[in-house]
């Protein structure tokens, strides 16, 4: 029982880990660009930083305005976000490697 209980621990303990593993911090982000109805990029001065999916808001306008409120200082997966005005989650953060 007690080898049982330590397996699940370290699962949830791994699941919690890659949970956060790909985070972003908003005070990095220099500029926010919409790249389709509900995908953003994140840039760090000139670089690429990582594309933002949105999980419920498809009325973004490509390379239109966005308002951006964040309620953590790291942006990651299932986060509340305001946009424009209006509540969505994040549906995805994917990291973009830089050479």
């Amino acid at each position: 029982m007690k080898r049982l209980s330590k397996f699940f621990l370290g699962l949830c303990l791994l699941a919690s880990i890659s949970a956060y593993a790909d985070c972003i911090k908003e005070s990095v982000v220099t500029k926010w660009e919409i790249i389709s109805t509900n995908k953003l990029v994140a840039y760090s001065g000139g670089n690429y930083l990582a594309f933002v999916v949105l999980l419920n808001t498809y009325d973004l306008k490509i390379g239109g305005d966005v308002t951006l409120r964040f309620f953590s200082p790291s942006i990651c997966n299932r986060d509340t976000v305001i946009v424009n005005g209006r509540s969505d989650k994040v549906d995805s953060v994917e990291l973009i490697r830089n050479k």
